[in-house]
């Protein structure tokens, strides 16, 4: 995170001791989403935190509406678009003890979240565990399974839901093909696209309980087949590889949690796999602590976005605190990775085991403290929220640097390259030496623009998302008109809403007809050419973005 990062401590507002809030954590745009899965007897719960501004504020408390003891919703939680979901390893489904479920609610305003499905497994038997890991992408949710009996006892095995309107399918059951027994397929998941992940930690590959990652190719609602088996070249006994994965494009993250560096037992490890088509992945890095120490256990938990990877070390020593726990972020920079910062939490104390749980996404990560003691609440558990913060209006003096004024329009000071009044702009980028109208003229862009499209059935479903960066602190809400090509002919235009916060997304969809009659055929090649353009404030630039192109995956 930058230097202009900001920290900000998320507890319940009902939270009692032993609530463990931090179990679990996603996040996606402006909402963050924990689980606290020994919530009111381990029922379980998830709690929502919205931001506004420069803080976040809770906005709803979610539980099942069939929850019982021991259920523990909110050991695994997934936030996309409109849709949380959060597992619920211990329900019981009908006489089977510990079958698990999973639960989605819809996401309609600030405040307004409503139960819309309990997910449970067609086969599923007592002690699967079903829910123990969740991912959603679009209209997929991933389930893990980890004690699935299958072939073999506690197997494992990953369970796929298809999301149409309001109504949820069981899709798919995967397992590994390999899969021996207390291999447990399922312990984590992932899902981006086209790709689904599941860790096998305790997989025997070849060593015992080295570990292993299984991804599989999403093709159409239904079929999913193992693309490939990823272990690591140096891998030996009990490093767990697969305890956590996630993924994002091209890029697939795996924790071992118990990998050996050095003479450091258990120090932990993190370790990245290129993905080029569906079966070629390849290794490509071994992310390690650069202070790292015997049993830190980094790795327990990994997310990715973007250039960054944040993988939490949950029994790392902070001073004299044991096991406090800490986040490592590792930036992506081609094939090399180097790590550039080590958060923690400003009050953590020993046994917090900060960073059990992480998530990211854009400028804003999220860790989870399981075990940390609110006041005198022992274990009620915290997460913490590092986010960039909001831009303030720009103009004469400002802390840092500045020995004098920017301007005005003309003047020397506008075009020698320097910030002279420490407000973090230059030149024409600075009020001061831009000219006409109550806002200066900037140049806006998208910050790590992402967008990404599937044919399903007889339409095409399009997302993107993005952040508008170098507006000076200028009101950025408006309007978005997105445009869609295809073989030099437009398709669609769409109209997205930025928030306050610079933000946007936009999930769409249009039929095949509206494609060219030579790009129909799925056996064709489709790249669509999507372009952004603002349309708010008069003060920015209109042009947000380049042509950005897509390929459908088919």
């Amino acid at each position: 995170m930058t230097a202009e990062a900001l920290e900000q401590k998320l507890i319940a507002s009902d939270g009692q001791p032993n609530d463990f809030l931090g179990s679990s954590v996603a996040v996606d745009g402006d909402t963050a989403v924990v689980g606290a899965s020994g919530d009111d007897g381990q029922k379980g719960a998830v709690y929502v935190f919205t931001r506004s501004g420069d803080s976040w504020t809770q906005t709803a408390k979610l539980t099942a509406s069939d929850g019982a003891a021991e259920d523990q919703l909110g050991t695994s939680v997934a936030v996309d678009g409109d849709t949380i979901v959060a597992g619920a390893y211990g329900h019981n489904v009908g006489a089977n003890d510990n079958q698990g479920a999973v639960y989605t609610f819809a996401r309609t305003g600030a405040a307004v979240r409503q139960e819309t499905a309990t997910l449970t497994a067609s086969d599923g038997a007592g002690g699967d565990q079903l829910g123990l890991s969740v991912a959603v992408d679009g209209d997929t949710i991933v389930a893990g399974a980890p004690f699935d009996d299958g072939a073999n006892a506690n197997q494992g095995s990953a369970y796929t839901f298809a999301r149409t309107g309001g109504d949820r399918t069981q899709t798919a059951r995967l397992t590994a093909s390999d899969g021996a027994a207390e291999d447990q397929l399922g312990r984590s998941v992932a899902v981006d696209g086209d790709t689904i992940v599941a860790g096998a930690p305790f997989d025997d590959a070849p060593n015992p309980a080295q570990g292993s990652v299984y991804t599989f190719a999403r093709t159409g609602l239904a079929a999913r087949l193992e693309t490939a088996k990823l272990t690591t070249s140096d891998g030996a006994a009990t490093d767990f590889l697969g305890f956590s994965v996630a993924v994002e494009g091209d890029t697939i993250v795996a924790g071992a949690l118990r990998d050996d560096v050095g003479a450091n037992d258990s120090q932990g490890a993190v370790y990245t796999f290129a993905r080029a088509g569906l079966a070629a992945r390849q290794e490509t890095a071994k992310l390690t602590a650069s202070d790292g120490a015997a049993a830190d256990l980094l790795g327990v938990s990994v997310a990715v976005e973007g250039n960054t990877i944040v993988a939490g070390a949950l029994r790392d020593d902070i001073g004299a605190n044991a096991d406090q726990g800490s986040a490592y972020t590792f930036a992506r920079t081609g094939a090399n990775r180097t790590e550039t910062a080590k958060l923690t939490a400003t009050d953590g104390a020993a046994n917090d085991e900060f960073g059990f749980s992480v998530a990211v996404e854009g400028d804003t990560i999220v860790a989870g403290a399981h075990l940390d003691g609110v006041g005198a609440s022992s274990q009620q558990g915290s997460a913490s929220i590092f986010f960039a913060a909001g831009s303030t209006s720009g103009g004469g003096g400002g802390g840092g640097g500045g020995t004098g004024t920017e301007g005005p329009a003309g003047s020397a000071s506008c075009g020698d390259g320097v910030d002279n009044d420490g407000d973090g702009r230059t030149d024409a980028t600075d009020s001061g030496c831009a000219g006409g109208g109550a806002f200066a003229r900037l140049t806006p862009n998208l910050l790590r623009p992402s967008a990404s499209a599937r044919q399903m059935g007889r339409k095409v479903v399009v997302r993107i998302r993005g952040r508008m960066v170098g507006n000076g602190g200028r009101p950025c809400e408006g309007r978005l008109k997105i445009g869609t090509r295809a073989g030099g002919r437009r398709v669609v235009t769409r109209i997205a809403r930025m928030g306050t916060n610079c933000r946007y997304t936009k999930q769409y969809s249009f039929p095949v007809k509206r494609l060219p009659r030579r790009l129909r055929p799925r056996s064709k090649r489709l790249v669509l050419n999507v372009s952004v353009r603002y349309q708010g404030n008069a003060g920015l630039n209109p042009d947000l973005s380049p042509t950005r192109p897509v390929k459908v995956r088919r």
